[in-house]
Formats: structure tokens, sequence, C-alpha cells
């Protein structure tokens, strides 16, 4: 998924709200590997054509979209592109009035998924949630995904009273665990607190709807947890939606943690590389292979990050870290330095 363009007068933190919503509801009516990655945005920052930035993160489909937000209508434009035809797999504009905007991201997941003969799941809006109360969560995960301090504070503020206005919105409960755990404190023992609170709202979200990844994700990222169990939560939610690297990043931390019970790290940090190779965590992934004895993927993986590189010091640093795979320290120190001017 690109970055959704905005007219003129639309909220773009509500716009990237959006656009986590659509991906995530992509992953839940396709069952489809869909993200929205960093490493996305910022390679379509430089201008790149969709089939581009697909070659680069090794993507079948390019979904392109616009919204627009009018007084008396909501309307979201999208179109599908195929990277190796460049052809349109799908194309078609959907509206709605402001008071059911909170059907959009479902029936555009579902008109996709259909226009690709994939089964579409049974899944259903979130009737549970005011359609003025879904702007406001939307809003709420963009403001999550600056991960700015301030926006984090005011993106509890919003889904805490999202929460007590709709209870059984399992969405809005799973937001609220996760913006429950990302908040900036400054000792330990708030972070304790913060995270007891995470825990329990999550498990709030999962007795709604057992499905709600983010809360499958906060769960299985609590020490307080077994190990087990957590691995437990963040299997399910990569099961759930795929293109998730967080899921997989942590699910990969989980594994190297309790490595003889947990399964292959590794294969996990590939995943993580593979969807968002530019995202910083991906960076850790050669090392990890490393430590295990995966030089070959150790390799790979820095291949892959250097392929899809937009900026100097993000190719220099991944051929740095190449080379102290090597063992060529004397160029791994070089081109360490020659990174740091624009790192």
């Amino acid at each position: 998924m690109l970055p959704i363009k905005v007219a003129d007068g639309v909220d773009p933190l509500y716009a990237r709200g959006l656009e986590e919503e659509l991906r995530t509801q992509l992953a839940r009516v396709g069952r489809m590997e869909v993200t929205s990655s960093e490493s996305a945005r910022q390679l379509f920052e430089q201008g790149l054509s969709a089939d581009e930035i697909c070659r680069r993160l090794g993507a079948d489909f390019a979904w392109v979209g616009a919204l627009e937000i009018g007084a008396d209508r909501v309307t979201l434009s999208a179109r599908l592109i195929e990277a190796v035809t460049k052809n349109e797999a799908f194309s078609d504009e959907l509206s709605s009035s402001p008071s059911a905007a909170q059907s959009l991201p479902l029936r555009t997941a579902r008109a996709i998924t259909t226009a690709l003969g994939r089964p579409v799941s049974e899944r259903r809006a979130a009737a549970s949630v005011s359609a003025s109360d879904f702007r406001l969560y939307l809003t709420a995960l963009g403001l999550i995904k600056t991960r700015g301090d301030e926006q984090r504070r005011a993106a509890l503020d919003i889904l805490v009273q999202i929460t007590q206005r709709n209870p059984d919105f399992a969405d809005g409960w799973a937001g609220l665990a996760k913006a429950w755990f990302l908040l900036p404190v400054d000792d330990k023992d708030a972070m304790k607190t913060n995270r007891a609170r995470a825990d329990q709202v999550a498990r709030k979200a999962l007795e709604i709807d057992p499905e709600t990844v983010d809360a499958l994700k906060i769960l299985g990222m609590l020490d307080t947890i077994e190990p087990q169990q957590r691995l437990a939560y963040l299997k399910r939610a990569t099961q759930l939606d795929p293109g998730d690297p967080e899921a997989w990043f942590w699910r990969s931390m989980t594994q190297e943690e309790f490595a003889l019970q947990a399964g292959d790290p590794v294969s996990s940090a590939a995943k993580v590389v593979d969807i968002d190779p530019l995202w910083p965590a991906s960076w850790l992934s050669s090392g990890l292979a490393a430590t295990f004895g995966r030089i070959e993927d150790a390799r790979s993986f820095e291949e892959s990050i250097a392929l899809a590189a937009v900026t100097p010091s993000q190719r220099l640093l991944a051929e740095a870290r190449l080379a102290q795979i090597n063992g060529d320290l004397s160029r791994f120190v070089t081109l360490t330095r020659e990174a740091q001017p624009t790192q």
C-alpha cells in the first residue's frame, strides 16, 4: 500500500489512520500479506513509480488511493496495479455519507479481494462504534504512527474516550492497549504500571473479538507473560496479518530470547526484511542471522536493504554491514564514517 493522497482540507493524521485501517481490513478480508511499510512510504516520497516500488520490495501489487472529504460525501478512490504487467487489476471510487464512512475500508477490502479472485471472509463493519468516534479512532491511529511523545499522549486521551462511549469496539480497546504500551514515561515504575494497563485492555479487546491483531501483538510483547503464551499470541498475530512487520519483529525477538523452545528466529527476522527493509528494526536481522551462524542469510538481508535504499547513508550502512559479515573491518569502518554526515 502506498500512502493515500489527500485532498485539501483533509487531516493527514486521519489519512494515516485510514491507511492502517484499510491495510488491516485487506489482510483480514482477503487473508493477504499487505503492508503500508515505512519502506514503501520512503520510496513513494522519492517519486518512484508504483511498479518500481513493487520491484524493490518484492510485491505483486501496489495499492494507490486518494481521499476526499466533503460536507455530505466521503470518497475513497482506489487502484490496484500489477507489478509485472503494470496493468490495473482494480479501479473504483467508493463513497458514503459521513455518517457511514466507517464502512469504507471494509467495502474497499471486499471489492479488491473479489477482483483478485480470492475468497472473501465474513468480516463485518464495526457497527459497535459511531461514525464520529470511528473518525477519531483513525486520527488516534495516525497519531500513534508518528511515534511523537505528545502525539502518543493525545492518542491515549482520544482512545480512552472512544472506548468509554463504545465499550464493544474491539479495535478501539486494542488501540488503547497499544497507546498504553507506547506511552512515554520517565521511570520504570510508571512503565510497569502502563504495561499492566496495556495487558488488561488488550485482554478486553480479545474477549470481544479473538482476532484483534493489535491486542495479540501487545500481549506478545509483554515480558510479564509466560514465553510460550507470548509466542502463541505472536504466531496468531502473524497468521492473521502476515504483512505486519511489528508482529514478525517481536516474534523474532521472542524466539531469540527462548531459542531452545521457540523455533527459528532468523526465519521471522527474514519476514521483517522482506516486508520493510528500510525500517531500522530490519537492520538488526543480519546480526541476528550471523549470531546463529546463518551467514548467507545475513548477506541476503543486507543485499535486500541495499536494493531498497533511498538515501546514501542507508546504502552505505548496508554495504558496511556486508563488509563486517565478510570480515573486512577496515572497509566497515570506512563506509560507516562515510555514512555519518547523511545518517
